[in-house]
């Protein structure tokens, strides 16, 4: 068995392990954008044939440390491979580094090499259509996004979420980017505003099975009265009057009471969750 930076021509085979993987085995949007580039790693075995991949990526705190995360993608019940894959790629990485674990298997590996517990990601489904009409508080409407809200989205979205780990310091560039995605539907991504100003936002994403509330965000100065729960109801209404889904879903950390509260009383489950672990001496 050979674990070595992914090269352009491998992607194709990637990508085929990645596509018949099961649904929750997968790298996650942001890495998998990423992949034929730096930061990738495959499992080639004797044979050569591709049996696992992983993908790294950084981001800057809050704080303004630069952590690199870390999402491995090996069959299920394959512990060994996983470790060693894990300590092959973080080994070249400098500074703070977060693995991914996607199941409890991967879980266990890392408690047993001493990495340690970190962020908790929960994936929430609900069944559709919710009951009863969707309103929006006073003062607000509710529009579709345009280009011309373009830099004004990208400032509520940083405000929105200043101190979260995945959705602060998105750039211009970056933006622009994720609007040139395949599934990007500007009609998708609804605004409540106030005047001119964006107040908050919910970006639903079309799957083939279901609608996914992809991002929610209430700017700081608009919170605590009730346009959170207004703009996901919208969102999932949304999805079922444009795409027919009877099925949606959204991602949470574990320790987001306020919006677990909101979710659970909407009729969202917990169906799967992933961890994040912090190599050992990178969490000071």
């Amino acid at each position: 068995m050979e674990i070595r930076p992914i090269r352009p021509e491998d992607v194709p085979e990637v990508e085929s392990l990645l596509s018949a993987a099961d649904s929750e085995r997968v790298l996650s949007e942001a890495k998998a954008r990423r992949l034929g580039s730096a930061g990738g790693w495959v499992a080639q075995s004797v044979g050569g044939r591709i049996t696992a991949v992983a993908q790294t990526a950084s981001h800057i705190t809050p704080s303004e440390d630069v952590v690199t995360g870390v999402e491995i993608v090996t069959p299920p019940s394959a512990d060994q491979l996983f470790l060693a894959m894990c300590e092959r790629v973080t080994e070249e990485i400098e500074g703070h580094v977060e693995v991914w674990a996607i199941d409890p298997d991967q879980s266990a590996v890392l408690r047993r090499q001493g990495w340690i517990p970190g962020r908790v990601l929960l994936r929430l489904d609900i069944d559709l259509p919710l009951e009863g009409p969707v309103d929006l508080p006073d003062l607000y409407r509710l529009v579709a996004y345009r280009p011309q809200d373009e830099r004004a989205f990208v400032n509520a979205n940083n405000r929105a979420f200043a101190r979260h780990a995945d959705n602060s310091h998105l750039t211009m560039e970056e933006f622009e980017a994720r609007q040139k995605l395949s599934w990007f539907d500007a009609g998708d991504v609804l605004i409540a505003k106030v005047g001119d100003d964006i107040a908050g936002f919910c970006w639903t994403k079309k799957h083939d099975d279901a609608g996914e509330i992809y991002i929610i965000g209430v700017t700081p100065d608009h919170r605590g009265k009730g346009l959170g729960q207004s703009l996901l109801r919208a969102g999932l209404a949304h999805l079922v009057e444009r795409y027919g889904f009877s099925r949606g879903f959204l991602y949470s950390d574990a320790d987001n009471d306020a919006a677990l509260h909101v979710y659970e009383a909407l009729g969202f489950a917990e169906a799967s969750r992933r961890w994040v672990y912090i190599r050992p001496g990178d969490e000071t």
